[in-house]
């Protein structure tokens, strides 16, 4: 079958008639390959054919009283050869004659790249035998191990043989790896000619594997594979990779730069090695964790303010990691004598101090607008408590596990009766090792190098992603649940602490210490409330490494700081310096405060729930727009949000209550069913009888605007009596 295809060549879009195959004409014989190097897995080690595949379905979903979906068309791109079909038969038979060619065994396999794996693992699965799963959480599948089953090898005589002679496959995730959506893969990929073709189907009418297919439909298909091919290709030409050495996930290219930076130093391993935290240490650390501090004003909340302004720090993270101190030698049980020495050991600069306490009689002082302990993290508290947005503004008593930055802001904040002390480790503080620094720095200069550099989109992007994902390696669990799949069923099971922290710490491969992870949000954090108290009565909002506020004049404050972080910066050489065309150079810092946006106005019903209406410049054309609303809501797509808000009465329709209809807001259901057949009519009145199986039905959703109870009790209280 020839169709025409669409791809873009320096910017300009073409069209190109190609040859896209079914399973009965496909070219097996006439594809060349090789394996490439081989990778371990357990005593075995596993050769690939040198080139990836890619694949992907497409599928209808029957909006019932019990939502179910189905497969109606597969498309499957090796070496540049699209193969297309409609039904589950076609494509194990398909899987059969490409391994029968291809000798695939278990010892011998093919990789076939899915975008959201996940997704394809549930419609597939039942069609073939699946021998291992990898997994972060159940159902997000990263890699899975398969073959086919008995029934498909019929046709070959295989029956009488091992399963390791059957043809075998690895899928894995692009999305995992790229951490972008296929588009902006696509759009991000410098091989990739075959973009993504959005907004072709129309998924709400009900289509079956008989139902036909107009020519752009077919095309998207194609592009779809073919694209994702490219990219595959790209990333791999990117860092010389082969299928073999290719990493699972985004975060393990900048992980394989460190610990090739660290291995280079002599000294480090040794270093590692000495901080191997104990299992009573590491519990209390994983207690400790917690991320960005996002929280609005309830003094501010569900009210329009005028004149918002935003400040953004720049990198937080990668200015954290380069120039703050993390603990550098072992933790040691630690108790203080009172809370006199807990507070002025805390003080200590040097001191990293990791703890358990329980605050009894505790509350907030009324000209807090963050209330920095949060529910999430504490261990226990009493029932008789009021809640702010999931902040503690007063109660009975609560158990919180923290480090010496928080308690000392804790401390700041709030009033309480007594203190009764859990448990607590001591260590030194110290700058991290210069191989993680100067990496980290590395990646912030090939980013300064490449910014708004014309031809150099690529590259820029390449490097950005680098700078953002180092956060991720550091604060990787190092005793994870394991997820365990078997005949449809998910299970969690945690392994036992010790054996992980001392498998952990024998490993050549790892590198990185929990505890730096712990102290990177840590003094993110700290370095975000010191600008909180700065504004005042004035903080609106808070979102990890921002801070919204009214009145002009705390931009001072924020210059004050820069002054400040700029006169240490200097001494650590946290910056990058780039040449200008004229010459001259400028010198751009990680880490100080730099302007993020006027707000004319600006609503909040807490974290991650805001609205905004704002000019803003086009960075393609530099044209100004007047007065865009813009809505950032979690769950709620930002463009759909802000288009029905725009329908109705702008952001004074961004209240309690509001009902958004067309959310872009998703529900998943999972079907575990055994194969078997279904008829179905589909939206031109043609009926159809074909093969399915599990499945997950994703189904669209509205979205209301609400707060808790609890949260609407505290919210609007008058600002004027609270200044009294």
């Amino acid at each position: 079958m020839v169709i025409k295809t669409f791809y873009t060549k320096n910017g300009k879009e073409y069209t190109k008639n190609e040859t896209v195959y079914t399973v009965y004409d496909y070219p097996y014989n006439v594809i060349s390959w090789n394996y490439t190097t081989v990778r371990k897995k357990g005593k075995r080690a596993i050769a690939y054919i040198d080139s990836p595949a890619t694949f992907d379905i497409e599928t209808t979903t029957i909006n019932s009283e019990k939502p179910y979906a189905f497969m109606y068309h597969w498309q499957f791109c090796y070496k540049g050869n699209v193969c297309f079909g409609t039904r589950w038969e076609e494509f194990t038979k398909f899987l059969s004659k490409l391994g029968e060619y291809l000798e695939l065994s278990a010892s011998k396999q093919l990789v076939i790249y899915v975008h959201n794996l996940a997704y394809e693992f549930m419609f597939a699965k039942d069609f073939l035998y699946i021998e291992s799963v990898f997994a972060r959480e159940p159902h997000k599948v990263i890699k899975f191990n398969a073959c086919l089953k008995s029934d498909y090898l019929k046709t070959v005589n295989r029956l009488d043989v091992s399963r390791e002679t059957f043809p075998h496959f690895e899928f894995r995730c692009s999305y995992f790896l790229s951490n972008m959506s296929l588009a902006k893969f696509c759009e991000n990929s410098k091989f990739c000619i075959h973009r993504k073709l959005e907004d072709t189907y129309d998924y709400k009418k009900v289509r079956t594997p008989d139902t036909p297919q107009t020519g752009t439909e077919l095309a998207y298909d194609y592009n779809d594979v073919k694209g994702l091919e490219e990219c595959i290709l790209s990333k791999m030409d990117d860092y010389n990779d082969t299928l073999a050495t290719i990493p699972l996930t985004s975060t393990g290219y900048v992980r394989r730069e460190m610990r090739k930076a660290c291995r280079a130093d002599k000294n480090y391993r040794e270093l590692f090695e000495s901080l191997m935290p104990t299992p009573e240490v590491y519990t209390l650390l994983r207690k400790a964790f917690r991320g960005g501090n996002t929280h609005a004003s309830r003094y501010y909340a569900d009210a329009i303010i005028d004149s918002v302004y935003s400040m953004d720090r720049v990198s937080s993270y990668p200015s954290c990691i380069c120039s703050d101190l993390y603990p550098m030698t072992p933790f040691i049980e630690y108790t203080p004598k009172n809370f006199t020495q807990l507070l002025s050991d805390c003080n200590k600069k040097q001191n990293a101090i990791i703890m358990q306490v329980t605050f009894k009689t505790i509350a907030v002082h009324d000209d807090v607008t963050v209330p920095y302990i949060d529910f999430a993290h504490c261990t226990s508290f009493s029932k008789d408590y009021i809640n702010d947005n999931g902040r503690v503004l007063s109660a009975d008593w609560v158990t919180y596990a923290c480090t010496e930055l928080d308690f000392i802001i804790i401390c700041n904040q709030y009033h309480f009766e007594d203190i009764e002390w859990l448990c607590g480790y001591m260590a030194k503080k110290d700058y991290l090792p210069a191989p993680i620094v100067s990496t980290m720095l590395e990646f912030y200069d090939k980013k300064t190098q490449l910014k708004d550099v014309a031809g150099k989109e690529y590259e820029y992007m390449k490097s950005k992603n680098s700078l953002n994902s180092v956060f991720g390696t550091m604060v990787t669990d190092i005793c994870h649940n394991e997820i365990v799949y078997d005949n449809g069923e998910w299970t969690k099971v945690t392994p036992d602490l010790i054996e992980s922290i001392a498998q952990y710490f024998t490993s050549k491969n790892s590198f990185l210490l929990y505890q730096w992870g712990v102290y990177i949000t840590a003094n993110a954090r700290w370095e975000l409330q010191k600008m909180i108290d700065a504004v005042g009565w004035d903080f609106v909002y808070a979102d990890t490494d921002s801070v919204k506020f009214i009145n002009k004049k705390h931009l001072q404050s924020f210059k004050d700081r820069n002054d400040y972080l700029l006169t240490k910066y200097q001494r650590y050489r946290n910056y990058a310096d780039r040449q200008n065309e004229d010459g001259t150079t400028t010198r751009y810092y990680l880490g100080v405060w730099d302007d993020d946006g006027f707000y004319k106005k600006f609503k909040t019903l807490g974290a991650k729930k805001y609205a905004y209406i704002s000019d803003d410049k086009d960075k393609k054309t530099g044209e100004i727009r007047k007065d865009v609303l813009h809505v950032t809501v979690s769950g709620l797509s930002k463009q759909k949000g802000a288009a029905e808000l725009e329908r109705g009465n702008g952001i004074a329709d961004f209240k309690i209550g509001k009902l958004f209809t067309d959310s872009g807001r998703t529900v998943s259901y999972f079907n575990e069913s055994n194969i078997h057949s279904i008829t179905i009519t589909d939206y031109i009145g043609k009926e159809s009888t074909f093969t399915t199986a599990s499945n997950i039905a994703i189904v669209d959703t509205t979205y209301t605007l609400g707060i808790t109870d609890e949260y609407s009790e505290i919210i609007g209280r008058n600002f004027i009596d609270n200044c009294e």
